[in-house]
């Protein structure tokens, strides 16, 4: 009988090795960051090298995150002071409309 090889793909167990080492961090009780920077500081600290945008991505897919995220600072809206040439309407001149007498419309 021959050896029985299992093929790891190296990208999938740095990825679930990253995962776990996020998870560690996060989930225990002096964890539960409030911001990315905090987790990837924690990161750095605990001698991982995950990059801030795998943090970022990691921390976006959580749950307990999406929950208690904190809020935006700039909420981009559409300012109206910036216009300087109003919308001109165009008359609808071949537009005919019929109308029906509603005594038309009832049967007795």
């Amino acid at each position: 009988m021959g050896e029985l090889l299992i093929y790891i793909d190296p990208q999938k167990a740095h990825d679930l090795d990253r995962n776990l080492a996020l998870q560690k961090l996060y989930y225990q009780p002096e964890g539960l960051y409030q911001n990315i920077k905090g987790l990837w500081d924690a990161c750095k600290k605990t001698r991982h090298t995950i990059l801030f945008t795998d943090v970022k991505k990691w921390l976006d897919r959580q749950a307990m995150y999406q929950i208690f995220r904190p809020l935006p600072k700039h909420i981009p809206y559409i300012s109206y002071s910036r216009i300087t040439k109003l919308n001109t309407v165009r008359p609808l001149y071949n537009h005919r409309v019929s109308f029906i007498k509603f005594s038309d419309c009832i049967e007795v």
